[in-house]
């Protein structure tokens, strides 16, 4: 179980890391600024003359550049990334994006085929609304993150992915996120995220599952429908309330190793087995009240360590 000071850290550990990037980005970058209401005058270092579209500013920028962006809808213009697709903003190099208002009031808007952000190592991107973003390209990679796709290396923080789609991880793939959310996006793999580190994340009503092949730390996984986490190393987490979807074997994790968790009120609508878990190992995790129409409530086929089972409920086996 989460211990009490648990809640706070990451708080205190995303603050210290965003306070750290920008401390770095303005010893050694310029400020650059945007706005829908800028005069467009390159290099854009002043408010006034903030450039119109997030790539603009970017193309002008070096290295540890801080780019400041003011509220406001972007969906307009972009960048072809390596894959081929298009991007409504694409990062190739060590910059830092911030929206001053936060996720509620800057927001980047994709498109049929078109992905909201691309993020290559170094990159950072914070304070952004994520949403409408479309990754359905031609290449396996050109299917990957709706939202956003991002190198190893690369992080987004404070941001939230919304009603993106792809092939393999509808709101995000890859990267580092930190204190985001991530609702209602779409994937045959990863409707939530895939291959990505997620800490201190909130996973809601995403499908056809919430993370796939993720590392998750002090993140609720919650509501998605199909599988809660698969093939994934979850720590410190609550996974709940997860179903409906195709999976047979498992609506909490499927084939994870999960660590000082819980694990409650998954089920399984149908035919199948392990609601709770399915072929993962289990160390310190409660497993609360999850039901399977058919055996397994609380977990099958797994390895259980130190843990609690309670109130799980089977309509024949366990």
């Amino acid at each position: 179980m989460r211990n009490s000071g648990s809640s706070t850290l990451p708080a205190l550990l995303r603050g210290l890391i965003l306070g750290a990037i920008l401390l770095v980005s303005r010893a050694h970058g310029v400020d650059r600024y945007v706005a829908l209401g800028g005069a467009h005058q390159e290099p854009f270092t002043n408010w006034y003359a903030a450039a119109t579209t997030l790539q603009a500013a970017v193309n002008v920028s070096t290295d540890g550049d801080t780019i400041w962006v003011s509220n406001g809808i972007y969906d307009i213009a972009g960048e072809v990334s390596p894959d081929g697709l298009t991007n409504r903003v694409f990062l190739p190099r060590a910059v830092v994006l911030v929206g001053c208002g936060g996720p509620s009031n800057c927001i980047i808007v994709g498109g049929p085929l078109t992905r909201c952000c691309y993020l290559v190592q170094g990159a950072r991107l914070s304070g952004f609304t994520l949403q409408g973003g479309q990754a359905g390209g031609a290449t396996e990679q050109g299917r990957q993150g709706g939202g956003a796709w991002c190198e190893s290396g690369a992080v987004i923080s404070n941001c939230i992915l919304l009603s993106n789609s792809a092939g393999y991880g509808g709101g995000v793939f890859g990267g580092t996120l930190v204190g985001c959310i991530l609702k209602g996006n779409h994937a045959d793999h990863g409707g939530g995220a895939a291959g990505s580190v997620l800490s201190n994340c909130w996973v809601e009503g995403n499908e056809l599952d919430g993370v796939f092949d993720c590392t998750v730390y002090d993140s609720t996984i919650i509501s998605n429908q199909g599988v809660g986490c698969i093939t994934s190393r979850v720590y410190r987490s609550r996974i709940a309330y997860n179903g409906g979807g195709y999976y047979r074997q498992s609506r909490g994790v499927w084939k994870c190793y999960v660590e000082d968790s819980v694990i409650e009120h998954n089920f399984i609508p149908f035919y199948g087995e392990g609601a709770g878990a399915a072929e993962s190992e289990l160390v310190r995790v409660h497993l609360i009240g999850n039901e399977s129409h058919y055996r397994g409530g609380g977990a099958a086929g797994c390895r259980l360590w130190n843990c609690m089972v309670i109130s799980n409920c089977a309509g024949s086996v366990g």
